[in-house]
């Protein structure tokens, strides 16, 4: 039984090869653009000629936009081109290459990169702060119900309806006028909404609650999960395997730890030992403190060869943080010599730290030397983290602190400000511009399909990290507009109003859980990006035109 294979149908039918650019051209321009100007790479004019079978092997140097001047410089081969299938239209395992250059920084961009800066203000990193008000009072109470239900099924593990009831209370936050009517249900903006959704809103205005939000204060099992959740190192699965044994309470913890009943590692004790200073939120002063210690003991050992910078909701001028985050570099290429490698930076600060009582216990997960984390891809970078609990004041605090090559100091400051849905933003038009953004630099981007549905492989060389110096070199490489730290604080409001949350997330973000509850992360995945058309798509679109011109 010989298969049905698309190539043949394609050769028969004497469709015309051509590459993605030429659809995403048509789509941006609404017309049917040349398709001369964008010929499918490694294949003659004629498509019903089969190539040669010594010329088979996809060219990777020709992928460059037609639009591209012939002085400009051509895109570099990625290491693992060779081992790239040779029939792109047949093999399962196909990889197909965005391959912005250089010539980005003069303007010289594709038609793919062309259309995405015209929706740019679409992604939630490109928002401004007056984007955003204080929602109507009715509104803000019927967000608040909604809000209540996500936390429940984050603390379940739900993660489809956690996102659905996070999103939708975001999207009525967001919304310019009040829900006051059954007729305002009916607004464009709110008939998106699901019909049980709808039914809840309703059920809002004729009695002022939600029966299932109400039914919530009553059930033990989600206030016991939120509770045992509360203690770090532990997550659902442990929380729910707690909770068997008969655990309802962190008090019931101890009490079965002190008994030998239940055995907790070592993140857990320090976690339960700490369990009321790590709930409370941390004064701005206080944060003030503990960065002052952190650079005293830094300046004595190094003098002001170290840059450091205090990151996070800190950074973004938040009154109050769960945790501190710590960021150091050499400020200098000279200093970068003298100071050592990053991990040796960091070794002796803690040991300095600990020494003056400051660092009062250490946390798993401090690593001494680059790894990949959080999804991003494997790196070759030097940085080292610590994560450990301090105590400058009564209370005992988390404390993060990371020390980077100076070369990836813009990406790691960038990362490490947040805020979370800021950078997932930014990061996701990166990936759609053809590169990977992450807190060790920037580097072209090869999408894989085959390997697996969701799987992403990065084989791009990385861009000079010598022209980024600070964050906003960032931002105009990828053509954005610079946001101040202030200005990153994307939440969900932002991105649930209409039009920005299918763009962003409807297909192309999925929930997980991570080991530290945040049920909420949400992580960028590739499957079937705009990017990845078939060839039977490109057919069948080709076949309509033709025959709508033939009309």
């Amino acid at each position: 039984f010989n298969a049905w294979k698309p190539k043949d149908f394609a050769l028969e039918a004497r469709v015309r090869w051509v590459s993605t650019d030429w659809l995403i051209s048509c789509l941006s321009q609404q017309r049917r653009v040349p398709e001369a100007q964008f010929p499918w790479p490694s294949r003659t004019d004629s498509p019903a000629s089969p190539s040669p079978k010594g010329s088979r092997k996809r060219d990777i140097s020709k992928l460059a936009s037609p639009a591209e001047s012939p002085t400009s410089p051509s895109p570099k081969v990625v290491p693992h081109a060779s081992k790239m299938p040779e029939e792109p239209a047949e093999s399962s395992s196909e990889v197909e290459e965005l391959r912005p250059t250089m010539a980005t920084f003069n303007g010289q961009l594709t038609p793919k990169r062309q259309a995405l800066l015209q929706r740019k203000e679409k992604f939630a990193c490109q928002r401004t702060a007056s984007s955003s008000t204080a929602p109507a009072p009715q509104n803000a109470a019927l967000a608040e119900l909604f809000s209540r239900l996500q936390k429940h099924y984050e603390s379940l593990g739900d993660g489809w309806k956690e996102r659905s009831y996070r999103t939708t209370a975001g999207l009525i936050r967001s919304l310019p006028f009040e829900v006051t009517s059954v007729e305002d249900l009916e607004r464009p903006q709110l008939k998106r909404l699901g019909k049980k959704t709808r039914q809840k809103m309703l059920e809002f205005l004729e009695t002022g609650q939600i029966g299932r939000v109400e039914g919530l204060q009553d059930d033990e099992a989600t206030k016991a999960l939120n509770e045992l959740q509360g203690i770090w190192g532990v997550g659902l699965t442990t929380a729910r395997r707690w909770y068997a044994m008969g655990c309802c309470s962190v008090v019931e913890v101890q009490r079965q730890v002190d008994q030998g009943q239940l055995k907790l590692n070592s993140d857990q004790l320090i976690g339960l030992e700490f369990f009321h200073d790590f709930a409370q939120r941390i004064p701005r002063d206080e944060v003030s403190e503990i960065v002052a210690m952190v650079r005293g003991s830094a300046l004595k050992r190094y003098g002001s060869r170290l840059r450091l910078e205090a990151c996070g909701s800190y950074r973004r001028g938040k009154e109050t943080c769960g945790d501190v985050d710590l960021l150091l570099c050499a400020r200098t290429a000279a200093d970068e010599q003298l100071v050592g490698p990053p991990a040796e930076v960091l070794q002796r600060l803690v040991a300095d730290l600990t020494q003056q009582e400051f660092l009062t216990h250490d946390l798993k997960g401090t690593r001494w030397t680059g790894e990949s984390h959080d999804g991003d891809p494997p790196s070759s970078s030097t940085s080292a983290c610590y994560f450990g609990v301090c105590k400058v004041r009564s209370c005992h605090r988390r404390i993060d602190i990371k020390v980077h090559p100076r070369v990836e100091f813009p990406f790691a400051l960038l990362s490490f400000t947040g805020s979370g849905p800021f950078n997932r933003s930014m990061r996701l038009f990166a990936r759609r511009a053809g590169f990977s953004l992450s807190d060790h630099g920037i580097c072209e981007a090869s999408h894989a399909r085959g390997v697996g549905r969701g799987q992403r492989l990065w084989t791009g060389p990385p861009i000079a990290q010598q022209h980024f110096l600070e964050e906003k070199d960032i931002f105009d490489f990828l053509g954005l507009t610079y946001r101040e730290p202030s200005e990153r604080e994307v939440d969900a409001v932002w991105l649930s109003e209409t039009g920005v949350v299918p763009m962003e997330s409807a297909d192309e973000v999925t929930v997980t859980a991570s080991p530290k509850r945040n049920l909420n992360t949400a992580v960028v995945i590739d499957s079937e990006s705009e990017e990845k058309w078939t060839i039977c798509g490109l057919i069948h679109l080709i076949s309509g035109w033709n025959l709508l011109g033939s009309s």
